[in-house]
């Protein structure tokens, strides 16, 4: 087998290209080896997505309908690349025909393109949405180019402008499901631009925007922190979240932009076990009440610190109380998170099939199990076979016999044995 590497260099043209032709030879392979180990699993990968901006949909719009379709199906579509997540700007950013605030031509270039990706998706898209800048009004310098910063005075009427935002795309019929707080936060940049330190925007998130959310009811809405390249992201993380803060950050965004700085990323998932970008529930929110996410959400998090904590202590120095809740962890974790308790896929699943699912996992997560200290084993035992149950029950076609039939033997195994 032979392998062409080119490696671009300099303006990135294609010209400017080193080439390397590697070829594999039976016997000869021991210094080129690349190990591939499937039962080494680390992140779950929900899904992929793209940015729908000003300058996309206007492209876009140029279109004939035979392109549009060709795009739509090729990015969006399940026998596509299957998008299932969209990064949208809360006003102008670099990828607009220009500045603008409001939704004039949100609605003129955004909204189309979005709602034929939606059509294309069969179901609808996450949505994160990014400001790259407040109103100019509101900021230190009076424009939305060049950084500056929101002055503090205006705190509480950009937490409820965001949220307006937030409001104005649910009303539209959009699912949001996460928000970052801004987009480079330490970037002065020729076009939209804020600068914000970790100390203003932890203030700004703990006592105007997580406040004016929760009165919205928009509570369950992911919020992302930093959004900026890997070299600052641990030290970002660290200085905004503490434990106020902690219940309000969904995750950390970054980019990949400049530097290795992979340190930094392993460093976040050693340090926050319970702040993970994949540790994601807001796509849940329409289909089972928020306070019952909240819930199984805690349990999760619990679960991820016993695990941590666990590394170090091993299962001999963990009380049976932390264990059961580590189990439960995993055992969600399998069987709802990671889509095993779906027909087919989270996008393609019936609301009703999703909540019927969930309303067994959640009668195991609440459930008070009588397992001593000795009886981990079995605990874990327990567990791996509710798992099994759950799949199995996965490939019954819903409302069938065999599906109420399977539902009921899980439900009869979990009521045995907390009557023990």
């Amino acid at each position: 087998m032979k392998m062409l590497l080119n490696t671009l260099y300099g303006s990135g043209a294609w010209d400017e290209k080193f080439s390397q032709l590697f070829e594999f030879r039976p016997g000869e392979t021991e210094n080129r080896v690349i190990n591939l180990y499937p039962e080494a699993a680390y992140q779950t990968f929900e899904g992929f997505g793209g940015a729908i901006t000003e300058a996309a949909g206007y492209v876009y719009s140029q279109m004939d309908e035979k392109d549009k379709n060709a795009v739509m199906e090729a990015y969006f579509a399940t026998s596509g690349m299957n998008y299932r997540f969209v990064r949208i700007p809360i006003d102008s950013c670099d990828f607009s025909l220009g500045q603008y605030e409001g939704f004039e031509r949100v609605e003129k270039y955004i909204i189309p393109m979005l709602r034929d990706a939606e059509k294309a998706h069969g179901s609808p898209l996450g949505i994160m949405l990014a400001p790259w800048s407040p109103p100019a009004k509101w900021k230190t310098s009076g424009i939305r180019e060049q950084g500056g910063s929101l002055k503090r005075e205006h705190y509480a009427e950009y937490a409820a402008y965001l949220c307006d935002y937030i409001e104005w795309y649910k009303n539209q019929g959009f699912l949001v499901t996460r928000l970052s707080l801004q987009n480079e936060a330490h970037a002065v940049q020729t076009w939209d631009s804020c600068v914000w330190t970790a100390a203003e925007q932890k203030e700004f998130l703990r006592d105007f925007m997580w406040p004016e959310m929760e009165k919205r009811g928009m509570a369950g809405i992911e919020i992302y922190l930093w959004d900026h390249n890997k070299e600052r992201v641990y030290e970002w993380l660290r200085d905004v979240v503490d434990e106020i803060t902690d219940k309000m950050v969904a995750g950390i965004a970054f980019h990949w932009y400049s530097g290795d700085q992979y340190a930094n990323i392993a460093e976040i998932a050693r340090r926050y076990p319970a702040i993970d970008p994949l540790d994601s529930w807001s796509h849940y929110n329409s289909v089972i009440e928020q306070k019952r996410v909240e819930a199984a959400r805690a349990i999760l998090r619990k679960g991820n610190e016993v695990g941590q904590m666990m590394k170090v202590v091993g299962e001999e120095g963990t009380s049976i109380g932390d264990f059961i809740v580590y189990l439960k962890a995993e055992f969600l974790d399998a069987v709802y998170l990671q889509q095993n308790a779906f027909s087919e896929s989270d996008a393609s699943t019936p609301v009703e099939r999703q909540r019927i699912m969930f309303d067994v996992v959640e009668q195991a997560l609440l459930a008070k199990l009588p397992f001593g200290d000795k009886d981990k084993d079995k605990a874990r035992s327990f567990f791996m076979d509710m798992q099994q149950a759950f799949i199995d029950w996965n490939d019954k076609k819903m409302g069938s016999q065999e599906f109420e039939s399977q539902k009921k033997s899980l439900l009869e195994k979990l009521g045995a044995v907390a009557a023990k």
